[in-house]
């Protein structure tokens, strides 16, 4: 079994590397979705919310990327603690054995010091990764200003892989998939070691 995970957030960590831990500097989560695989055609599992705003608001700059505004979250949203008991129990009665999102190093601590926030176990910390991103720098070859090659968007990612874009680019639910996608692809590959 597999999950995929996606989130969108407030904005960007104040400080990149930080342990999850360190709770101020991580941004919160604005909608959160998985998708659990038993393999490349069988989907379990896909879902996806925008999360109530509980103590902050979302910025416009974040807003301006995935359209979600704390109006529409206050409106619309789900508890966070009630999305990751939810996100917990798929993990303890499927069992999986890899996790896989884009922009893994992003991601994961987001949603760790959720988990850290209100004192829920944090069990995925020590569950193995799979980062779409990283292990397809060199893959999609996109040149970097400066030499190099950048890290591919899972937009550019699965350009390369597919010959199309994806649809509803920024929406937790859509790009879950679309990692889900590009995955299952680069293991037929044979370009993951899952």
């Amino acid at each position: 079994m597999i999950l995929f995970f996606d989130l969108e957030t407030t904005g960007l960590p104040t400080r990149r590397q930080a342990h999850y831990s360190e709770l101020s500097v991580w941004p919160r989560i604005v909608s959160l979705s998985w998708a659990l695989f038993r393999g490349s055609d069988a989907k379990v599992k896909h879902y996806c919310t925008i999360i109530r705003p509980d103590g902050f608001a979302i910025p416009a700059e974040a807003t301006r990327i995935h359209g979600i505004t704390t109006g529409r979250a206050l409106r619309e949203g789900a508890h966070l603690h009630t999305t990751l008991a939810s996100l917990l129990q798929d993990i303890d009665l499927h069992r999986p054995k890899l996790i896989v999102a884009h922009n893994m190093d992003f991601d994961r601590p987001i949603l760790l010091s959720e988990f850290l926030r209100l004192g829920l176990d944090d069990s995925l910390a020590s569950l193995p990764t799979f980062c779409t991103m990283a292990g397809t720098t060199q893959l999609c070859r996109i040149p970097r200003a400066g030499g190099g090659y950048k890290w591919p968007t899972l937009d550019e990612l699965h350009r390369h892989l597919f010959r199309t874009g994806i649809e509803g680019a920024h929406d937790a639910g859509s790009d879950v998939l679309s990692c889900a996608r590009c995955f299952f692809k680069l293991q037929q590959m044979g370009l993951t070691a899952y």
